[in-house]
């Protein structure tokens, strides 16, 4: 199907219909269509659908255009867009969710469990844990904060790390590890062990993909 064709489509689809077709398009393909729409749509395209896949398309233009549509976007869906593109393409960093707020190490169960319903995310099941420098240092299961007294310190129901990446990593080695451990979420450090992000399930099975469909 053409580009025009495909885009004549979605811009005939509710938009939270449009977002999801157009999200799961290979990068180019996407960036082919987006081009082809009336730019009202594309960019509610680009603010609506899953950070990575509207960074994968985005770093396909040229800098002039790049900052030209990114300009017009919300501030923050910009700003988070800009984060993910100063890493290398097919590096970890790519990959992740940079709207990813960890918890303090020194916060109560009460207090962590009010940080996860102001959050107001699905399909969640842990969150990361970091000390004053904001250094990773452990993992803690929302079935664990459920269940536990609200007064308990954090701390004692932090679990260690499963595994842990950093954003330079290339994507190759968070598929060996998405292969070897019984992961859903990895998060994500910079060079000096500061948590930076989350690389999420629907990221890891994108990347997996890509791999599979480079190595056919």
């Amino acid at each position: 199907m053409a580009p025009g064709e495909a885009a004549g489509i979605l811009a005939e689809l509710p938009t939270h219909a449009a977002v999801r077709a157009w999200q799961v398009l290979g990068p180019d393909v996407a960036r082919a269509v987006l081009e082809q729409l009336p730019e009202p749509l594309a960019h509610q395209l680009l603010s609506e659908a899953e950070p990575v896949a509207a960074a994968a398309v985005a770093g396909q233009w040229d800098l002039e255009e790049r900052e030209r549509r990114l300009a017009r976007l919300d501030p923050q869906v910009s700003r988070e867009l800009h984060d993910l593109l100063r890493y290398p393409e097919r590096s970890a960093g790519r990959l992740m969710d940079t709207d990813a707020s960890p918890l303090h190490e020194s916060l109560s169960v009460g207090q962590a469990l009010a940080r996860l319903r102001s959050m107001r995310r699905h399909g969640m099941r842990e969150l990361f844990v970091v000390d004053d420098e904001g250094q990773l240092t452990g993992r803690v299961e929302i079935q664990d904060l459920a269940v536990t007294d609200d007064a308990r310190p954090l701390r004692e129901v932090t679990r260690p790390l499963i595994a842990a990446v950093q954003a330079l990593d290339p994507q190759e080695e968070v598929v060996a590890l998405l292969q070897q451990k019984p992961i859903t979420e990895v998060p994500v450090v910079n060079v000096d062990g500061r948590f930076v992000g989350v690389i999420r399930h629907a990221a890891l099975v994108s990347a997996i993909e890509q791999a599979s469909s480079v190595d056919i």
